[in-house]
């Protein structure tokens, strides 16, 4: 009896961890992000932060998260949302901030577009790794309340 327990939480454990992967990977893979930006290309992962300080702090918080999610695998959808969310309302607020500056400054306008092709990755990069959590996050809610009841 003991054995088909361990069993199924075996399966559970696996199956979080097979889930919860892609998620795992990328905040792990946060070194690669803030190198990609250390050398220039630009902060693909931390866009909307535009103080290099605080996106490198923020890149130092990414890279504990991934290692969180790596040890608790059933919370990786609900950090990666909430993270994805926050890094998303960031970048939009950078994008909108100058453009809506443009109605006090017009001299200004040509800074509406700087950085934006690591804006537009940024978006493509955390947009999806945001919808992936939020459809786990779902999934594992529509699952575990299926289990209640039975």
């Amino acid at each position: 009896m003991s054995g088909t327990s361990s069993q199924g939480a075996v399966r559970r454990v696996v199956r979080d961890l097979r889930g919860a992967a892609p998620i795992v990977v990328y905040y792990l893979a946060t070194p690669l992000f803030a190198l990609a930006d250390a050398v220039g290309w630009g902060p693909l992962r931390a866009a909307g932060i535009t103080d290099p300080s605080v996106r490198w702090i923020y890149y130092g918080v990414l890279f504990a998260l991934g290692w969180l999610v790596r040890r608790y695998p059933r919370g990786a959808g609900p950090v990666a949302l909430v993270e994805g969310t926050a890094n998303l309302v960031l970048l939009f607020l950078s994008v909108l901030g100058p453009v809506w500056g443009l109605l006090d400054d017009v001299d200004g306008s040509a800074m509406a577009g700087v950085d934006l092709p690591s804006r537009v990755l940024n978006l493509v990069v955390v947009g999806g790794m945001t919808i992936y959590a939020l459809k786990r996050t779902i999934g594992t809610l529509e699952r575990d309340a299926g289990r209640r009841r039975r």
